[in-house]
């Protein structure tokens, strides 16, 4: 229905779905799209990335510790040449819609958040794409992430071999990866 977010491969749309049971769901879609300047074997190698992000956050929406903060692809669709892939979305609007004056309010989101992200932590997650478009705020108050693409595995941190940013960024990363020799 409309454009909701875009990253460096992937446009996100907010979209409507039914599914014949008399509701309507609002949900997200995502799809692959790298830039068409990138060569065959970098757009291969997004495609493999897009996959494996799919599979993580839909292991973490099914793991009892973190299936509250995680927003839970739906489907998924992987062709050679397309893929999408539809989530959940009834929970919420995203931070960066929310418009928080209340002071009281910010202090419960930012607690809230610190919360999230400590139990996400714990879990050795480390989302690396944290931005208001990324963060929900259910309508019971609670906090939810979605976009995992950039997502690192510390008990898998031998097998980083790239971070991608906007400009130099070193200062914003997560101490556990300032010593990375790959940068």
């Amino acid at each position: 229905e409309r454009v909701i977010g875009m990253g460096a491969s992937c446009i996100c749309y907010a979209v409507s779905v039914d599914f014949g049971d008399r509701n309507i769901h609002k949900m997200i879609l995502k799809q692959f799209c790298p830039e068409p300047f990138l060569s065959e074997a970098e757009q291969r190698h997004l495609a493999v990335l897009f996959e494996q992000a799919y599979e993580l956050q839909n292991h973490l929406a099914n793991t009892d510790a973190l299936m509250d903060l995680i927003v839970r692809p739906y489907e998924k669709f992987f062709s050679e040449k397309e893929r999408y892939i539809l989530y959940e979305a009834n929970y919420g609007d995203s931070l960066e819609k929310r418009n928080i004056e209340d002071l009281d309010m910010q202090l419960r989101l930012m607690l809230e958040l610190t919360e999230a992200l400590e139990r996400l932590h714990r879990c050795g997650i480390l989302h690396m794409d944290l931005k208001p478009e990324n963060i929900l705020w259910t309508t019971y108050g609670g906090i939810k992430f979605f976009d995992f693409d950039a997502a690192i595995i510390l008990d898998r941190l031998d097998e980083v071999h790239e971070i991608r940013g906007a400009g130099n960024q070193l200062g914003l990363l997560a101490p556990e990866l300032r010593n990375l020799s790959e940068f």
